[in-house]
């Protein structure tokens, strides 16, 4: 499931009464798909690239089937949504820099003030990772 959200392939349920026309139609459109597997005797499960998902839907439907796309999201989906949250495109790598520079600098006046401030940078660059993360899991 993972490689398919980096690559940008989608899966597709075919339902009609011989989705087996589909495969052949979409061969004749040399559309390429894998992965193909039956629940049951009026639907397949396939995947393909999500470039060629609209051509195959009307593909599909000329064969008196119905497509319906189940997993849609990729990562270039989810990066393009990052351009609209700038503050936290801003705020992880502030996060990140403040916390690689104090942990980089010396305090000789107490070693126990550089210990608050590495936690704080610590929690700061974690908690926006977990924020990211959170994100593109969404």
């Amino acid at each position: 499931m993972m490689r398919d959200y980096f690559r940008n392939v989608c899966r597709v349920r075919l339902r009609g009464c011989e989705p087996e026309r589909c495969l052949d139609a979409l061969l004749a459109a040399k559309i390429p798909f894998w992965s193909v597997r039956r629940p049951d005797e009026f639907t397949l499960l396939l995947r393909l690239r999500r470039s060629d998902a609209d051509f195959a839907g009307a593909v599909i439907r000329r064969c008196q089937c119905e497509p319906e796309m189940t997993a849609l999201r990729s990562l270039r989906q989810d990066l393009s949504r990052l351009k609209k949250r700038w503050a936290l495109m801003i705020g992880l790598p502030a996060a990140l820099i403040l916390s690689i520079l104090l942990s980089n600098m010396k305090l000789k006046t107490n070693v126990f003030i550089h210990k608050i401030y590495y936690f704080i940078a610590f929690l700061l660059a974690n908690s926006f990772v977990w924020i990211f993360l959170a994100h593109l899991i969404n």
